[in-house]
């Protein structure tokens, strides 16, 4: 088990993903940012083909040629918990405005949410959830 935000919970949950399945076409790259966690946590990320390929905890990773933030995630800790816990979805939470998506947002609200597997994705926040203290 690892301190949720721990640099061995990142680690943790990017093995998690190994197991989510392809959603061909859902590409992108993402920063995310939590504050009230305690403190504020920052993370960086990348989706290819509907797949968490990269996760790594810290500031954002500033756009080069090669890599582009197109999402942006931000969320308090007090609203992210109950997703992580599973009793709100990511989406109503979303629409709630607990968690904001910014950038090109219908990558993850549209594309993402409609066409990949949700009990996969519920299954990945589940694994994640017990793996964390």
């Amino acid at each position: 088990m690892a301190e949720r935000f721990s640099d061995e919970w990142f680690a943790a949950a990017l093995e998690v993903a190994a197991e989510l399945p392809e959603v061909p076409g859902v590409s992108f790259v993402f920063d995310a940012e939590i504050t009230e966690a305690p403190g504020k946590v920052r993370a960086h990320g990348r989706v290819v083909d509907g797949k968490l390929t990269s996760l790594v905890p810290g500031k954002f990773v500033a756009e080069t040629d090669d890599e582009e933030v197109q999402v942006t995630f931000a969320a308090k800790g007090k609203r992210l918990e109950p997703v992580l816990a599973g009793e709100v979805s990511p989406l109503l939470a979303y629409m709630r405005g607990e968690l904001k998506v910014d950038g090109e947002y219908e990558l993850v609200v549209d594309h993402l949410a409609n066409r990949g597997d949700r009990d996969a994705l519920e299954s990945f926040r589940a694994s994640v959830a017990a793996l964390t203290d």
